[in-house]
């Protein structure tokens, strides 16, 4: 008969916080996207949040100056140290999609940022929601996926 041995594995360093950054308080978070180092968050009115192992937030506007833009879709590529933002009008129906990359080491050093943006074209005359988004490693190819099944 086998015998087997518990083992603990800790893997964070437990620290208790006395006071939480003001932007991780918002009750309007919507994303989260993390790498090794830091941690990637959205909340409705368009900004994003960096907070690294320290706590320390550094924040910025992702969207533009257009209402009822929200970021809906966000992932962080750790190869080439890129963060994909996608974002969406929610208050109209026919809104295309907006890809935004954005290079994470100018968006720690520098305050104005500008990203690569991608206007998509939906497949289909009649546009559906994002669901679902991949990249290759080296952002040579980028999948969207909608709720009519497109991709």
């Amino acid at each position: 008969m086998a015998s087997f041995q518990l083992r603990q594995f800790h893997f964070f360093k437990r620290e208790t916080l006395d006071d939480l950054p003001e932007a991780l308080k918002q009750p309007d978070l919507l994303l989260c996207s993390n790498s090794g180092d830091l941690i990637f968050i959205a909340d409705a009115d368009g900004s994003i949040h960096i907070v690294n192992r320290s706590f320390i937030v550094r924040s910025f506007v992702a969207t533009g100056d257009v209402p009822g833009t929200r970021i809906t879709q966000m992932l962080h590529i750790h190869e080439t140290r890129t963060l994909l933002t996608i974002e969406e009008n929610v208050s109209t129906a026919s809104s295309r999609p907006i890809v935004k990359l954005w290079s994470v080491d100018k968006l720690l050093r520098q305050t104005d940022v500008q990203p690569v943006t991608v206007k998509y074209q939906q497949p289909s005359s009649t546009p559906h929601p994002l669901t679902a988004v991949a990249a290759t490693p080296s952002i040579s190819q980028i999948a969207l996926g909608f709720a009519g099944g497109h991709i």
